[in-house]
């Protein structure tokens, strides 16, 4: 795939997923960490059966910290759903 479809494919699914998170975050009883935590996983999948449908899974290095990455990813979707409660 060249950079120009990707570039597009991104562009889409981050705007899909802004408005799906601005929907589900309109009401004012809604919890933005437990909707960030389900939208999360749901993403996850998503990515995994791309990825694995594609073949081109590979795992990071040993030396990256995956907990530092995994803290730091979580916390800023919990700042994203946060803002977008706003």
């Amino acid at each position: 795939m060249s950079w120009f479809v990707l570039a597009l494919i991104a562009i889409g699914t981050t705007s899909i997923t802004t408005l799906i998170a601005r929907v589900l975050m309109r009401e004012e009883e809604s919890n933005p960490i437990a909707s960030a935590i389900v939208f999360q996983f749901m993403l996850c999948v998503f990515v995994a059966i791309f990825t694995f449908s594609l073949g081109k899974f590979a795992w990071p290095p040993p030396d990256v910290s995956i907990l530092r990455f995994l803290l730091s990813h979580f916390f800023g979707r919990a700042v994203l759903f946060l803002a977008f409660r706003r």
